[in-house]
């Protein structure tokens, strides 16, 4: 399937014009579908979310999803670094750990009803709600 878009490297096939859409699916048009034209009906996602970002929005999206990742972990570390609750910061880094890891070897993002990619975005919003005090006590109101 890399094969196939290496014409369309930059900005990918399209957010979900690869898997799941019968005969018009991207992959019907390689040569997986005269060999196991079975296997190819079934497929959902390919083996890394990774690789699924560079099918389907290419090295933007992923470059876009490695922003988020590292604003994940820039503002977990600030929040870490200041005297905030520990476990709630531990929590917020094994959540996004478990992410970025997971996302290796299964495709977690770009899933609507994916439960981890879900758990990730309410872990970035309960990390702006918890960092916003502390960018409120940085203003200086005199």
């Amino acid at each position: 399937m890399l094969e196939h878009v290496y014409e369309r490297t930059f900005l990918g096939l399209g957010y979900g014009s690869v898997w799941g859409l019968g005969d018009y699916s991207e992959i019907q048009f390689t040569e997986l579908v005269t060999t196991s034209p079975l296997w190819v009906e079934n497929l959902a996602t390919s083996d890394s979310g990774y690789v699924d970002i560079i099918l389907s929005l290419g090295f933007v999206g992923l470059f876009i999803l490695i922003l988020i990742i590292g604003w994940y972990y820039w503002n977990l570390q600030k929040l870490f670094s200041t005297d905030a609750n520990n476990r709630l910061v531990l929590a917020l880094y094994s959540c996004g750990t478990l992410f970025v890891l997971h996302n290796i070897t299964e495709t977690t993002v770009l899933l609507a009803n994916n439960l981890l990619w879900l758990s990730f975005i309410i872990c970035q919003i309960v990390m702006i709600k918890e960092s916003k005090p502390l960018l409120d006590k940085d203003v200086n109101y005199d």
